[in-house]
């Protein structure tokens, strides 16, 4: 296994613009409950103004549509944002910047919602959650949600998350890690010292996906991007023929993990 390059940290959240409309159709998406969980849980109302960090192609976006919130979406890609806007032209209410959260011009104590789906982590840590606490009026929330890919340890799953491994493409959790990477999602929110300590909500779904399904999707990260052409086709070809082995269909179980934090404020 071969690589071309090695991307710094400015260059990584970029990765999914250079496969702009394959990472619309392939990303995964976000379960209902989890958007209908986080708008209960935090109280947001008709009328509320939502800040989104990291739109992507806007399929988290569109699920917080035709419910009477003022969105802004900040997201670096300019492809990316082009696909959002067109998907979601005839809903109102969102409004999208193209531009990296660290550059967004701050609006100091303008929302009542602060939200990042599967995006959080490409922004520095040194920016993201002061800017995100100054964006938010008093006893405004955060609300962070990712798609987590579960190793199950049956032999199909097994099978990929080894080989997604050596290649470095794809991380498939065993429940140990997932609940290890959840609970330094907490840590990492606690020590802000700007947010109260999280609730944590998780949904669970499995996925029914071909190989084509799962080669689309690992295209539009950098893991693979990064591979030489011929790393590339061997790692098709390895998944290919898992496929083949289990029908030529693998059910992969996906948990989409939700944190929702309160900002500290002075009377609190």
């Amino acid at each position: 296994m071969v690589r071309t390059r090695y991307r710094t940290w400015e260059e990584k959240p970029m990765q999914f613009e250079e496969t702009a409309d394959v990472y619309s159709k392939y990303c995964s998406d976000y379960p209902l409950a989890l958007i209908e969980t986080l708008i209960a849980q935090t109280g947001v109302k008709p009328g509320d103004h939502i800040l989104e960090v990291g739109a992507g192609s806007g399929k988290a976006t569109g699920m917080f549509a035709d419910r009477g919130f003022h969105l802004t979406c900040v997201e670096p890609g300019q492809q990316l944002v082009a696909i959002a806007r067109k998907t979601l032209h005839d809903k109102a209410g969102i409004d999208f910047i193209v531009s990296s959260f660290e550059d967004w011009p701050l609006q100091e104590a303008c929302f009542d919602l602060a939200f990042s789906a599967q995006a959080f982590h490409w922004v520095k840590k040194t920016v993201k959650y002061e800017k995100c606490a100054r964006a938010l009026k008093n006893n405004g929330c955060l609300a962070l949600f990712w798609n987590i890919y579960v190793n199950d340890e049956t032999a199909p799953v097994s099978e990929l998350s080894a080989v997604c491994k050596a290649y470095g493409v794809l991380s498939f959790l065993t429940a140990p890690e997932m609940e290890h990477e959840i609970q330094y999602n907490v840590r990492e929110i606690e020590d802000s010292k700007l947010f109260h300590s999280p609730m944590v909500y998780t949904f669970s779904r499995v996925v029914r996906s071909t190989a084509s399904d799962l080669i689309n999707f690992l295209s539009t990260g950098a893991g693979y991007q990064d591979l030489t052409p011929e790393s590339r086709k061997e790692l098709d070809g390895k998944i290919t023929a898992i496929f083949d082995n289990h029908c030529g269909v693998i059910d992969r179980p996906i948990i989409s993990a939700l944190y929702l934090s309160e900002k500290i404020t002075s009377d609190h």
